[in-house]
């Protein structure tokens, strides 16, 4: 798709957290290169600012990325966030910013950007015997209280059990004796209508990711990348069509810069990482002065 274009950054890997510094030289020098995860095929990616509609960061720890959002913005780049606080701890996310530091790195950037530009994510929910319907409310209520007023949106999914997710868990089970559950849509709608229930009472949009079997009754369904957002909140009319990541994805074309095996946060529930032993040896094969995140 010819520019411009939307730029995500990234589902593959936590840019802001690892790799803002090459983010920031790409940016500079207006372009990168990235080989697509399955053609294997290579593509430049011009990042100038008349090519870039918007930028798209998902993250759990934007706090790396403050030093640079001065030049991004004298620059006119445009940019949301989809920040992950999931509270789920040590056990699953061993590498992520307690969930105190994230909430406070949450507002100092809700009050730069505005309430409308960054997103929560409670993404995944994991059902294991140590955690339950309760746990979880109990978890999501409490960040909820902390965001209410620097969000107005709530996007959640249920952990998807791909090969290498069941891979990943079952060290986190070994490690822990816990044991992962894969809830029934009778729980699963439990567990969302309470969630609805909460966020609606903060006057909070809840999205449901890639799961239309929770949609309705006050539940939407999620477009991650929203192109109509972003129409609305840039005031530029642009074409943008449906283009999801995997089945049932409600996101709009964008172009993905990451990398899978790269993200560090090492969360034994992530589809983008297959081992940590990998992960380690790519980041430490990353270099900031480098075209590409990482060519392998």
């Amino acid at each position: 798709m010819n520019p411009p274009y939307i730029i995500s950054a990234s589902r593959r890997t936590d840019i802001p957290a690892f790799y803002n510094e090459w983010f920031i030289n790409r940016i500079r020098a207006g372009f990168l290169k990235v080989i697509h995860p399955y053609s294997r095929k290579e593509l430049t990616i011009s990042l100038k600012p008349k090519d870039v509609i918007c930028i798209v960061f998902w993250t759990k720890n934007f706090k790396p990325m403050f030093k640079y959002l001065n030049e991004l913005e004298e620059k006119n780049y445009f940019y949301l966030v989809h920040y992950t606080i999931t509270g789920l701890g040590r056990e699953f996310e061993p590498r992520v910013p307690e969930v105190e530091e994230a909430i406070e790195t949450f507002i100092r950037l809700s009050e730069r950007i505005g309430s409308e530009r960054i997103f929560w994510r409670f993404d995944p929910i994991i059902i294991t015997n140590r955690i339950g319907e309760q746990e979880t409310i109990k978890r999501f209520e409490a960040i909820l209280k902390e965001l209410k007023c620097y969000t107005r949106r709530v996007y959640f999914s249920f952990v998807q059990m791909y090969a290498r997710v069941k891979r990943r868990i079952k060290h986190y089970e070994k490690s822990t004796g816990d044991k992962v559950l894969e809830p029934n849509l009778e729980l699963k709608l439990k567990i969302s209508h309470r969630l609805k229930k909460l966020a609606h009472r903060y006057k909070i949009s809840l999205f449901a990711c890639c799961e239309p079997e929770l949609v309705g009754f006050g539940i939407e369904q999620a477009h991650c990348i929203d192109a109509g957002l972003i129409s609305k909140l840039t005031g530029k009319t642009f074409s943008a069509p449906l283009s999801p990541s995997r089945k049932f994805c409600g996101c709009y074309y964008s172009l993905d810069i990451g990398a899978y095996d790269t993200c560090p946060h090492l969360c034994w529930y992530c589809y983008a990482n297959s081992h940590p032993k990998i992960v380690q040896k790519r980041f430490a094969q990353h270099s900031p002065k480098s075209e590409f995140l990482l060519k392998y």
